[in-house]
């Protein structure tokens, strides 16, 4: 038999190169999905089979080249190299493994991206240093193919975590695997969100601030709003016949005043109207020396004497900060008593109704008193609400009339209003037990899309009143509410802090830049610029040069063979 003929029957199915060509294939997909994703998914182990079966199939195919292979004189020529590139290329993956493993980083950028900058480092520190400071946490919401990016940003977040000395820590989440703490959060995919941690270490969602894109800057701002407070003081006003911050029971409102001094820390006192129309008044109104204030009136079912109405008229006039959240009684009550109501007609264009809002449309099903809103209006300020996932609760609630034209400076921003369906019912008959028949919509009643709750500014002296038409959004029993989607807890804060301009203070407290030097350029590269970089870097070019080695080596050994 010659050797051609011996060759022939040694011919397997597919040539030689085709084998090669898929094990290589095989083999590069697996390093590829190894290095690039953060478990070893089954396109790896794929990639893999494939390589090894392949490389198998080609051993048992063409036995006489596996032979030259280990026996050629190519061996000599080119096995040396290829050994050493491939111990090379082991070594480099082990010292790769064990850095990453050990959580070893380093940050070798020029303009120091992803560490902080002395200046910030400063400033983080002196935000931990003081005791009074929340503990936060930063939760990044990192998908499985933003590996490379959670990577980048565990550096510069270390840097943080070491300069709070622990008082602000960090954690990633991945929105495909954990999809209610991403609801809960509010955030989407690719955000950051920094959110002060409770006593037992839980995050209180309240506090959450979402952060687009994390950098030095952004990181910074946001950490100094978060530990910064302030002056601001909230007086609550004592009334014989409202809701108490003495009451711990459920519908008082000591949550909300102990909320307020401590965790905000502002400085809460209850005042009495009476006191404050003496010379020697126990606290003074308008205090320039204050960051912000406001004065809160839960509620109230007996009118207002006009000594005490008139301390309340002058401080607004003077540009003061009221909350009135009004009360329901049959008869007049502070926010619908005619002294009160002349006030907030000719100051405000704003009149509390004595009458009593239905609304069939989102009525609670056991009480009909009681009605769900959805509706925020046009407001800015609950711009976070979805009116499918979140509501306001109205129980016993009156409508609001606004003015066609407001008084001269005066803005009004609707905050709550029931569906189409609402209407407000007048001359109920409460002497006795009140029927199904007498709630029922009548010719006459007052109907449509009735205004509830409404923010109220002067824009010449600065004051600012909000009228919500009911009381209970001061109730302790709503707090525990708040993860089910009924806000008013949330809702009243957040009236109270617009009351007191405390939004203002927290977007302008002084922030410190974080620029590098005028010699420092820093290269800006989207997402697949960076993963592309990371590929070629980690990838591409190490075994580009391994292939151009065993191409050369594959000619020279044919060559000899030749």
């Amino acid at each position: 038999m010659t050797s051609s003929q011996h060759n022939s029957h040694n011919k397997g199915v597919l040539p030689a190169w085709v084998l090669l060509a898929g094990a290589g294939l095989g083999l590069v997909v697996a390093l590829i999905v190894a290095f690039t994703q953060p478990t070893f998914n089954v396109v790896g182990i794929a990639g893999l089979l494939v390589g090894i079966i392949s490389l198998g199939a080609w051993a048992i195919m063409y036995p006489q080249e596996l032979v030259a292979l280990l026996r050629g004189r190519a061996v000599t020529f080119g096995g040396t190299a290829l050994v050493v590139t491939l111990v090379f290329l082991v070594a480099l993956v082990l010292i790769y493994a064990v850095i990453r493993q050990q959580g070893w980083r380093a940050d070798f950028s020029q303009s120091e991206r992803f560490s902080l900058t002395d200046n910030a480092r400063q400033a983080v520190a002196l935000l931990a240093s003081d005791p009074s400071a929340p503990r936060l946490q930063l939760v990044g919401f990192l998908d499985a193919t933003q590996a490379g990016i959670r990577d980048r940003a565990s550096v510069l977040l270390d840097d943080v975590q070491r300069a709070s000395n622990g008082r602000v820590s960090y954690r990633f989440v991945d929105p495909d695997r954990d999809p209610l703490t991403t609801q809960a959060f509010g955030a989407q995919v690719g955000q950051y969100a920094l959110v002060t941690l409770n006593d037992d270490g839980s995050p209180d969602l309240q506090s959450v601030q979402r952060i687009p894109v994390l950098t030095q800057q952004t990181l910074l701002d946001a950490l100094i709003t978060a530990s910064a407070s302030g002056d601001f003081r909230a007086y609550f006003v004592r009334l014989e016949k409202g809701i108490s911050v003495q009451d711990s029971g459920p519908n008082g409102a000591s949550v909300f005043f102990a909320e307020l001094r401590d965790r905000y820390k502002w400085h809460v006192q209850e005042v009495n109207l009476f006191d404050l129309t003496r010379a020697n008044a126990p606290i003074t109104l308008n205090d320039s020396a204050a960051d912000g204030e406001v004065l809160l009136i839960l509620g109230g079912q007996d009118a207002l004497p006009d000594s005490q109405l008139k301390v309340l008229t002058d401080y607004l006039d003077a540009g003061g900060r009221v909350v009135l959240l009004s009360d329901f009684s049959p008869r007049p009550t502070l926010a619908t008593a005619e002294n009160m109501t002349a006030y907030l007609q000719s100051a405000w264009g704003i009149t509390v109704n004595a009458d009593l809002v239905l609304d069939p449309l989102n009525s609670n099903a056991q009480s009909p008193l009681e009605i769900y809103v959805n509706d925020f209006g046009d407001s800015t300020l609950f711009a976070d609400y979805q009116p499918n996932r979140d509501a306001l609760l109205f129980g016993l609630a009156r409508s609001l009339t606004l003015a066609d034209t407001p008084p001269p400076d005066v803005r009004h921003e609707i905050i709550a209003r029931t569906s189409p369906e609402g209407y407000a019912k007048s001359n109920l008959n409460f002497s006795g037990q009140v029927t199904f028949d007498q709630l029922a919509k009548a010719d006459g009643d007052r109907s449509g899309a009735l205004v509830l709750g409404v923010l109220a500014e002067n824009t010449r002296t600065g004051a600012r009143l909000a009228v919500i038409s009911s009381s209970e959004w001061g109730y302790n029993v709503y707090r525990q509410f708040d993860g089910l989607g009924i806000r008013n807890f949330d809702a009243l804060r957040k009236v109270t802090f617009w009351a007191a301009r405390y939004e203002n203070f927290a977007e302008t407290l002084a922030r410190i830049p974080v620029v590098p030097s005028a010699t420092q350029q820093p290269l800006l590269g989207t997402a697949n610029d960076l993963n592309a970089i990371s590929f070629w870097s980690v990838i591409g070019l190490p075994f580009g040069v391994l292939g151009l080695g065993v191409l050369v080596w594959w000619r020279r050994r044919e060559r000899v063979q030749g």
